[in-house]
């Protein structure tokens, strides 16, 4: 599992085959196609395994106190590293129901996760407003490469973590009045 997602975080889904995965491994094909039959059945189980190491380390965290779990998972979902897998993975599931429905299911842990984090229920759609978010924060930095000193995570964290906190209620928007000149209120 750990030589398939290091091919695909290096390579995308187009790195990623049995063959592939066995050679870098250093074991015989024969081995990876006993565990995985089909391909679908080994993304399924990089899929996993990378969302665990995305959402376990910041549960650990929580169990222990740490406060950090929202920002551990905000910068696991927005790496360049998953980014490169998850944007390789979602391209394919448009062609591919099954890895599709691989993807909905591996989207689930990290919903749960975000969810606790920002004490809410997962099916606040608060928790999915933020997820997306850090997809959209993650693909950004992924395409455009702003400069390291440049947080998007952090920034996003900024604007959602304190109305969700511990599942306080945001307070309603305040109005804003119009700019001179402008169409619309800022």
């Amino acid at each position: 599992v750990e030589a398939g997602l290091a091919l695909l975080r290096a390579e995308g889904a187009a790195g990623l085959s049995q063959h592939r995965v066995a050679r870098a491994a250093g074991v015989r094909q024969s081995h990876v196609t006993y565990y995985f039959p089909h391909r679908t059945d080994l993304v399924t189980a990089l899929a996993q395994a990378a969302v665990a190491g995305i959402t376990t380390p910041a549960r650990a965290g929580r169990a222990r106190g740490r406060a950090d779990g929202l920002e551990r998972i905000g910068h696991g979902i927005a790496g360049t590293d998953h980014m490169r897998m998850h944007l390789a993975l979602v391209a394919e599931a448009d062609r591919d129901p099954a890895l599709r429905e691989v993807l909905v299911e591996a989207t689930r842990p990290m919903l749960e996760a975000l969810a606790a984090e920002l004490g809410v229920p997962a099916s606040d759609p608060r928790a999915a407003a933020v997820l997306a978010a850090l997809w959209g924060v993650g693909m950004y930095r992924f395409l455009v490469a702003p400069a390291a000193r440049d947080d998007g995570v952090a920034a996003l964290l900024a604007l959602v973590g304190a109305p969700c906190e511990r599942g306080a209620r945001p307070s309603p928007p305040r109005a804003r009045a119009k700019a001179p000149g402008s169409q619309l209120s800022r």
